[in-house]
């Protein structure tokens, strides 16, 4: 996996073997600090978020993941 620690880049996953599912959404953690947590004064520091504009056309996800991130694709079948 290639990672990047300063910018965005584009992710591309082949699942052309998973056929019949079909591509529900993206769910992230991210933070532009680091070192950034959440704590007990404040809890909400860092939330999962839903990501847009990624694809899955013929069995091919394309997303653009965040530096850093945590990332779960979500799909259905």
């Amino acid at each position: 996996i290639i990672r990047n620690e300063d910018a965005d880049y584009p992710l591309t996953v082949d699942l052309k073997g998973f056929e019949g599912y079909h591509f529900v959404g993206h769910t992230y953690l991210h933070c532009d600090d680091p070192d950034g947590k959440n704590t007990y004064e404040n809890p909400d520091y860092i939330l999962p978020k839903n990501a847009e504009g990624d694809s899955f056309e013929n069995g091919e996800l394309k997303a653009r993941v965040k530096p850093l991130s945590w990332n779960v694709f979500h799909f259905s079948k």
